[in-house]
């Protein structure tokens, strides 16, 4: 029989870890283990130190409580186990990582503040979805950010097969245009049967994404990919309008792949 492990095994295994991390940590990454529990907003947490109760302040995190316990412990005792350094620092959570977050916060507000005020709730509802998308990305002005969002409110995920063999055009930069075929499936009301119908899409893949995947584009290959679509209008010889749109991938919004198998995914 297996083993089960107790909350008070959890927590004891928790403590050796925190009293290991602590040893070899930098005070930068002390703080921002400070910093996570309190979840970005520790102003005077773990790592205030109190003379007078020879101790590190904690909140009633529970993690805070360890967090201080195992500091106070490490700050008193004699080198090469103990850290006294610890005395002359404080674990305010102002870290690097939480300046730079802080950072793009302010920028976030400055952005939703110049915002038209008569902006409809559904495109309030789609600028929260593409602001979500780009959180894990940078920004340092709400110019950049303003570019991110635009470019996501622009964003088409496929995923199909080639159906004949690409263009691939080297006049300029590299470019493989080909078209993507995405199937649909929905059981028959009637007859439960499995019905299918499929949409072509022209792609057109550039510069270093094309590079990415020519020796894998081909006939009938399995492609995942992101781009943004693209209208072109022109006229034919005899003078007719046409109207075509292209799902364009590149390195500035873009992302591409080959699906060898369903399922498994390789660059």
């Amino acid at each position: 029989m297996n083993k089960i492990q107790t909350l008070c095994t959890i927590k004891e295994q928790y403590r050796k870890d925190l009293e290991q991390f602590i040893e070899r940590a930098s005070i930068e990454e002390i703080n921002q283990l400070s910093n996570n529990i309190h979840h970005g907003i520790s102003k005077q947490g773990c790592g205030l130190w109190s003379t007078p109760l020879n101790t590190f302040t904690s909140c009633d995190n529970e993690s805070c409580q360890m967090l201080s316990e195992h500091l106070g412990i490490m700050a008193t005792l004699l080198k090469p186990h103990g850290r006294p350094e610890f005395l002359t620092s404080t674990f305010d959570g102002n870290t690097k990582e939480h300046q730079k977050k802080q950072k793009k916060r302010e920028i976030a507000q400055q952005y939703y503040a110049q915002l038209p005020q008569a902006f409809s709730l559904q495109n309030q509802d789609q600028l929260e979805i593409a602001y979500a998308n780009i959180l894990k990305k940078e920004w340092s002005s709400v110019e950049e950010l303003a570019s991110l969002i635009n470019k996501q409110f622009n964003h088409i995920t496929l995923i199909g097969h080639i159906e004949q063999k690409p263009e691939i055009n080297e006049t300029n930069t590299l470019t493989i245009t080909f078209t993507l075929i995405t199937p649909e499936f929905w059981p028959d009301k009637d007859t439960g049967e499995l019905l299918e119908s499929i949409e072509r899409h022209r792609v057109m893949v550039i510069g270093e994404l094309a590079e990415l995947i020519r020796n894998k584009a081909k006939k009938g290959v399995h492609i995942y990919l992101e781009g943004k679509n693209k209208t072109h209008k022109w006229q034919d010889e005899n003078g007719n309008d046409h109207v075509t749109t292209e799902v364009i991938v590149d390195e500035t919004q873009g992302a591409i792949q080959t699906i060898e198998q369903w399922g498994h995914c390789s660059i």
